[in-house]
């Protein structure tokens, strides 16, 4: 329904779903506080909504969404550390 649709209302189901697993799973990976682990959260949701990751994702159901989503938490977090690690080598 989100990708056909993507009211007001599927995206605040979907946030409902996925939002705590989410923040788990970014707490876990990445050792984060929480307001750190749901400011991921926040970037992973964005960058779905952004690129329409879930219109793809449903023309091509190669994995389970919840993959897609780790897959897209991950990424967040290696940005983030490469981040981290470019600003600490800075002068």
């Amino acid at each position: 329904r989100i990708a056909a649709e993507g009211s007001q209302r599927d995206w605040h189901q979907f946030m409902g779903d996925y939002w705590l697993p989410v923040c788990r799973f970014a707490q876990r990976r990445a050792n984060l506080t929480i307001d750190d682990a749901e400011d991921v959260a926040s970037a992973t949701f964005e960058a779905v909504l952004r690129n329409r990751l879930i219109e793809r994702w449903t023309t091509n159901r190669a994995s389970k969404l919840r993959t897609l989503l780790c897959t897209v938490v991950r990424q967040i977090l290696a940005n983030r550390a490469r981040g981290r690690w470019t600003q600490a080598a800075a002068p």
